[in-house]
């Protein structure tokens, strides 16, 4: 079938391990400020600050001081979010391409109803007959958990009380809970917040990777 063909001659896989390895650099740089980010705490004394007058000049440095600490506390989860959606966005544009080139040499209706993912899977299963099974498959229904986070963040800057769907909410935080060594929710009375923690764009990564490597070999005969 021509659509796992050309997958496989796609540089997808490059794309992953370039991916793989810009993550381990900024994890790195990461880290490294967050070492700052310590070392710039422990010169604070936050109660004598709020003694200081405002147009002190010590008032000043310390406010710069507290300005670059709360910038490294949000940058992790703001490269980590940014890089996330990324590769979704990725995930579904080569196989958008894929599927809308076959649709163009086979001259055949493309879905118009559901997200991306659903139309991909419509096409594949319904229009090339693809015997991957979409509905067992662990790979394509983790990606179906973790596209609910790129909702939430795509579409609610990551905030579960912007989303209006019980559901969602519900499989959303269910998905959280189930995985909260790499992401979490922090709470307070205006928000609840996504926070990606570590291995969490890794964890994608390797999904990816394999879902694309079963859907080509099940393309292959495999």
């Amino acid at each position: 079938m021509k659509l796992y063909l050309s997958l496989s001659t796609l540089n997808v896989f490059g794309v992953l391990d370039f991916a793989k390895s810009y993550l381990r650099d900024i994890e790195q740089f990461i880290e490294s400020q967050i070492k700052k980010n310590e070392d710039l705490s422990r010169t604070l004394n936050p109660f004598e600050q709020v003694q200081k007058n405002i147009f002190d000049e010590e008032f000043d440095k310390d406010a710069e001081v507290y300005y670059k600490i709360e910038l490294i506390k949000n940058y992790p989860n703001l490269f980590r979010s940014s890089l996330f959606v990324s590769l979704f966005s990725y995930l579904e544009s080569i196989l958008m391409k894929e599927c809308k080139q076959n649709q163009f040499l086979l001259q055949d209706e493309f879905p118009n109803k559901g997200s991306t993912l659903d139309k991909i899977k419509g096409y594949l299963s319904e229009n090339l007959h693809s015997n991957y099974n979409f509905s067992t498959s662990r790979e394509w229904n983790e990606i179906k958990k973790y596209q609910l986070v790129r909702h939430c963040l795509a579409h609610a800057d990551g905030n579960l009380k912007l989303l209006k769907d019980d559901k969602e909410i519900k499989n959303l935080s269910k998905f959280i809970a189930e995985n909260n060594e790499i992401i979490t929710l922090v709470e307070n009375d205006e928000s609840v917040e996504i926070f990606i923690k570590e291995g969490f764009c890794e964890s994608f990564i390797e999904l990816i990777g394999t879902f694309l490597v079963d859907l080509i070999d099940v393309g292959r005969g495999g």
